[in-house]
This record gives C-alpha cells, sequence and structure tokens, in this order.
C-alpha cells in the first residue's frame, strides 16, 4: 500500500503464502494476496494449470508492484524459478516504476538480506 504499508513480494519460499503473511505479522509490510483480502477484490484460486488464473494473477501481480512506492522487500528462498511471476511480472515492474527506491531480498528463513537493486 504506497505511502502507508510497504510491499512484500514473495517467490520460492517454503510455506508460500502462509509463511508470507507469518513474515509480514512479525516484520511489518503487505502482501498482494493480504491487499487483496482487504480490499475484498476477488481472484481465482491459483492454479498454474488454468490460463485464466495465471492471467489474473499476473495481472493482479503487476498492478501491485506498478503501485509501490519506496522500499521494497521480496522474501525469497534458495532458488526461484525463471518462469516464476515474481521474474517474469513483478521485479521488472519494480525496476520500471520511478517510485521504486530500492528492492531487497530476505531469506524468511535465515533472515539474510541482498540488496537486488537500487536507484
Amino acid at each position: 500500500m504506497p505511502g502507508t504499508i510497504d510491499p512484500v513480494f514473495w517467490s520460492g519460499i517454503r510455506g508460500g503464502d502462509d509463511a508470507a503473511r507469518h513474515w509480514t505479522a512479525e516484520h511489518g509490510g503487505i502482501t498482494l494476496e493480504e491487499t487483496v483480502e482487504r480490499l475484498k477484490v476477488w481472484l481465482p484460486r491459483w492454479n498454474p494449470s488454468d490460463p485464466a488464473s495465471v492471467c489474473a494473477w499476473r495481472a493482479a501481480s503487476a498492478e501491485f508492484a506498478t503501485g509501490a512506492e519506496g522500499h521494497v522487500t521480496v522474501l525469497q528462498g534458495e532458488a526461484v524459478r525463471v518462469n516464476s511471476i515474481w521474474a517474469q511480472v513483478e521485479y521488472p515492474a519494480l525496476r520500471a516504476n520511478p517510485n521504486i527506491t530500492s528492492i531487497t531480498a530476505v531469506n524468511p528463513q535465515t533472515d539474510s538480506k541482498v540488496v537486488l537493486w537500487s536507484k
């Protein structure tokens, strides 16, 4: 949520959405899934075999990244798929977003941090 709650993205973490929710509850921020719930927006259940589901989540992810501001955190495990929504949609949209100042990857299991990009 721009200007109020820092956006938190996630990709390649054990436990996926549940792990990301746990992390934001402890460290702050808000995920796309939490934003969708707060805004009462309906999205189909994620199904990588359903083109309509993939399209809807890609569009929501692009909008979340485009609307982000300031510093962004992405929760990442040891490996991130190159065909993930993070790699194909969110990361490029964040880098193109003039309101983003930096992107830091955090491993939620070890709390290690790596700056992926900054202005």
